[in-house]
């Protein structure tokens, strides 16, 4: 990706409901660009399209691989061995590489192993809302396992490499649940880890633990208004509406900062006295919706006056 992320704030939250502004393409993506429509190897029909978690929105996003896909997937396993091996036995001495080819000892193991990586009865369904991410593994036409975390409250963020050394998996964990997949299976639908980014973007601005490997992974060095690797972000005060300020105001620090200055005035008043402030000077952690640039300021008036 070459655009970067530039201005105040980061890209707004989408609604729970309509899921409006959708976010725009997250960074780290590594997976091919292409439309549903053009991906023979997933599912298109209406009826393997998952349901959103009790109580949350719709869901946006979807993602589950077809026969073609895992028949691909097997063909893809069985090249792999087929090719190691000949090529090992070739850089072993061997006059004859391929005359293992002639057994069927070899064929019986590899074909297993191929099973094995395919898990042809085993289907993940990777879905996602505005604000939410969801994941099926469905086997034997039964739901094994169906874990669905926040994105917004991610508590730590985590990539590690998986075993043999094939890609690295990414792990989004939060209080109550966490989903750790490969690079792949959560980029197989764009849309869904543009979503997915988003919220990950909110959750670092929030203070979640993030590894080393998921900040290289998720290029989060590009978003200058991440605390990663710059230090604490600037909050520009004169550029949130009434009701942010107000849960400025709300923060012990910043009520014993009011308290010494003797300040009792209004949000606008706030808003001229303090247009920037730093997020350290914050006693817990800030919302992150503070660092996103508003169209422009609530029109709600002094909440303080009127009471």
């Amino acid at each position: 990706m070459n655009d970067d992320r530039t201005g105040p704030g980061l890209p707004p939250r989408p609604n729970p409901e309509t899921g409006e502004p959708f976010p725009p393409h997250g960074l780290g993506w590594a997976g091919r660009d292409r439309t549903p429509e053009e991906d023979r190897s997933r599912e298109l029909r209406l009826s393997h399209k998952p349901s959103p978690p009790e109580g949350r929105g719709p869901v946006l996003a979807w993602h589950k691989s077809n026969k073609r896909g895992k028949a691909a997937l097997f063909a893809a396993s069985m090249a792999i061995l087929i090719v190691g091996t000949t090529f090992m036995r070739l850089a072993g001495g061997h006059s004859d590489p391929f005359d293992w080819m002639l057994f069927w000892q070899p064929w019986l193991l590899y074909i297993a192993g191929a099973l094995v990586i395919t898990r042809p009865a085993t289907y993940l369904v990777l879905s996602a809302g505005a604000d939410w991410v969801q994941l099926h593994q469905i086997t034997f036409g039964i739901t094994r396992r169906h874990r669905v975390v926040d994105l917004y409250s991610l508590e730590k963020i985590e990539a590690d490499v998986v075993a043999g050394g094939a890609g690295l998996a990414l792990t989004l964990e939060n209080s109550d649940s966490l989903i750790r997949l490969v690079t792949d299976q959560w980029q197989a639908d764009r849309r869904v880890w543009d979503l997915v980014y988003n919220g990950i973007l909110h959750s670092v601005a929030a203070g979640a633990e993030v590894n080393a490997n998921a900040r290289g992974m998720l290029e989060l060095s590009r978003v200058p208004e991440l605390r990663y690797p710059d230090g604490p972000r600037r909050i520009h005060v004169s550029e949130l509406s009434d009701v942010h300020v107000w849960e400025i105001l709300e923060d012990p620090n910043i009520r014993h900062l009011c308290d010494v200055i003797d300040f009792h005035g209004s949000a606008a008043e706030f808003r001229k006295l303090f247009p920037e402030l730093s997020e350290d000077m914050f006693t817990g952690r800030v919302n992150p919706a503070w660092f996103t640039k508003p169209d422009n300021h609530d029109t709600t008036g002094d909440l303080r006056e009127s009471s």
